[in-house]
């Protein structure tokens, strides 16, 4: 059983989920029933710990505008290749910045920039790797598991000018 802190935060796009164990942040989620997924994929895996998770004040700080690079760490689960795809992000595009799918599948390593995305689609730590920074070759919005209208959003607070 994983042991973990969980929090649902309010923001501008609604609630985000987020959840943390004892390594780092392990799940963030902008869907609106996140807390509810989580709380169903939960059962009999994690433990819900009493608290907030420490990373809780850098995703506040980021949805006020005051952060710009996340440093909490992370607890990343996936695949060999989703964990390329999601550091090439995570290590590559700073705050106020976007590449193509075309770019990222270069940075991870291959030349599938359709398999970028959908690793990208299964990205568990939105915002803290981030994916909303992949845009379409022509710099259009593009794909976006939390929502092409979310993914807007955070770009607008990054003050990142989009292609529609």
């Amino acid at each position: 059983m994983i042991e973990c802190k969980v929090a649902t935060l309010s923001t501008f796009l609604g609630p985000v989920t987020v959840v943390e164990t004892a390594r780092g942040v392990r799940h963030v989620d902008l869907l609106d029933d996140g807390a509810r997924q989580f709380a169903r994929e939960a059962a009999g895996r994690f433990l819900r710990l009493p608290g907030e998770p420490e990373c809780a004040q850098e995703f506040r700080d980021y949805f006020a505008g005051r952060l710009r690079a996340f440093t909490c760490p992370m607890d990343l689960v996936g695949t060999d290749f989703q964990r390329r795809c999601w550091l090439a992000v995570e290590r590559s595009v700073p705050f106020g910045e976007t590449i193509t799918y075309a770019q990222e599948a270069r940075l991870a390593g291959t030349t599938g920039y359709q398999a970028v995305g959908q690793a990208n689609r299964r990205n568990p730590l939105a915002i803290r790797i981030p994916c909303h920074r992949v845009v379409g070759t022509n710099g259009s919005l593009t794909g976006y598991a939390g929502g092409i209208d979310k993914k807007e959003k955070l770009l607008t607070l990054e003050k990142i000018p989009m292609e529609h």
